[in-house]
């Protein structure tokens, strides 16, 4: 009779613990995820400060080594924007 109740205890022990992981991964996961998301979108914001600043700084090193800044538009010998 003993060792009926202690392999019953051990059974209901593994299943609380069973249901108290998978709670914790229930509700861990998502929050994990929107963690996840907000990393990204930091790091997406960060690359495209990085790139504006990459062409401020050539504009600048355009303009001190030519005296003015590069023209808006090129045109080719008929007349049309070689720049699409």
């Amino acid at each position: 009779m003993l060792g009926q109740r202690s392999a019953s205890v051990r059974i209901a022990v593994v299943v609380a613990i069973a249901v108290l992981i998978s709670l914790a991964v229930a509700i861990g996961a998502p929050l994990w995820l929107a963690h996840i998301k907000s990393e990204r979108a930091l790091a997406h914001k960060v690359m495209v400060g990085n790139g504006l600043r990459q062409i401020g700084l050539a504009l600048q090193l355009y303009e001190r080594a030519k005296g003015r800044l590069p023209p808006a538009v090129i045109h080719g010998p008929d007349g049309k924007s070689l720049l699409s």
